[in-house]
């Protein structure tokens, strides 16, 4: 006696070879029918494969279901000085007022809506400064990321504060392309725009930042080194974004407190953002009367920030309806091929008898 597993073998094995016999037979129908299925199979693809990276790709980070975009909207980098009605990025004082007294969020992580190309070389060579990606970041960035270094350290809070000493992180890829891998990079200083910055370690190899976008950031400063890259002179500390009233330049992530939920949390932020600018805006009376209208979504941040995500979701969406009609008309056609093959066989059959 047989078991089952053999004849199960056996009876796929005979499937096999019998549809083998007929693809031999018959390779006009073979052929049409295996064009008919690569195309809705390979549509179907391409456009999933497109979906995933814009929609559904993760950031690679430590538990990303978790971590939460504060705010949203049509505003990407920068609104200045006015009333953005659904927000999308803030001023640096009112982060630091949501990290210091918020409640809805254990962590709350600020970093820069643009990401500006610095020309970076190291201080004691000749070499020629190689154009790195970089991104200004608050001191608990990586913290909130839950991230580890590669070598060296990560950002901390102290290097995010006035008048400490410039730090910089490097992302891998950047090592690895502008530094050959080279370790003494670590601790060493480098020139960013001319200006020394201590390289106090390598992000890990998976990290590629929080957006997405054709030229990643590969190269991350705290929020306070700011003003040395703005400005100039005597006027520095007053004339920086860190210093404007009204300035949204910052995109601002967080993970919950333990209960809250993302419903809750956007009610109390919201609020907390309409008292603030109340207290600190010193509205006019028409800007008053905007207050009620002002409102900052909590959505899922794990995916990281895409203003293209943003304006195509829609689109994207529809790609992908298509590309499942196509594929189940292509289905619908072999289904249509193989019954007129059988037809014409039976036909065929009882025209010898």
């Amino acid at each position: 006696t047989l078991f089952p597993s053999t004849t199960l073998f056996r009876s796929v094995w005979q499937d096999i070879r019998y549809g083998a016999r007929q693809l031999v037979h018959s390779p006009g129908f073979s052929l049409v029918a295996l064009i008919t299925l690569a195309l809705g199979i390979g549509a179907n693809t391409a456009i999933f494969t497109l979906v995933h990276a814009v929609l559904l790709k993760q950031l690679s980070i430590a538990d990303p279901a978790h971590l939460y975009r504060i705010g949203e909207g049509e505003n990407y980098c920068c609104d200045w000085g006015g009333f953005e009605d659904d927000w999308g990025t803030f001023e640096y004082p009112y982060y630091k007022h949501l990290r210091d007294t918020g409640t809805a969020f254990s962590e709350v992580a600020a970093f820069s809506g643009s990401t500006p190309s610095f020309g970076v070389r190291r201080a004691d060579g000749t070499a020629a400064a190689q154009n790195v990606v970089g991104e200004l970041v608050s001191g608990n960035y990586f913290d909130t990321l839950g991230l580890q270094p590669f070598a060296g350290r990560l950002i901390a809070n102290a290097d995010d504060t006035p008048g400490a000493a410039p730090a910089g992180v490097l992302g891998y890829r950047a090592w690895m392309e502008n530094f050959a891998g080279d370790p003494s990079i670590v601790g060493s200083t480098v020139l960013v725009n001319e200006l020394p910055v201590t390289v106090i370690g390598i992000a890990p190899p998976g990290f590629h930042g929080d957006r997405l976008a054709a030229m990643e950031p590969e190269l991350w400063m705290p929020l306070n080194m700011q003003p040395q890259f703005e400005s100039s002179g005597q006027n520095r500390a007053q004339s920086t974004l860190l210093n404007t009233p009204g300035d949204a330049w910052l995109y601002l992530i967080g993970r919950l407190s333990t209960g809250a939920t993302p419903a809750r949390a956007e009610n109390a932020v919201t609020a907390d953002l309409r008292h603030w600018l109340v207290e600190q805006r010193h509205p006019s009376a028409a800007d008053l009367a905007r207050i009620p209208r002002q409102h900052v979504r909590i959505t899922a941040g794990g995916t990281g920030i895409s203003p293209f995500r943003s304006n195509s979701r829609t689109g994207l969406y529809l790609l992908s309806a298509a590309s499942t009609l196509v594929l189940l008309v292509a289905c619908a056609n072999l289904a249509n091929l193989l019954l007129a093959r059988s037809a014409a066989r039976r036909r065929r059959s009882e025209e010898r008898r």
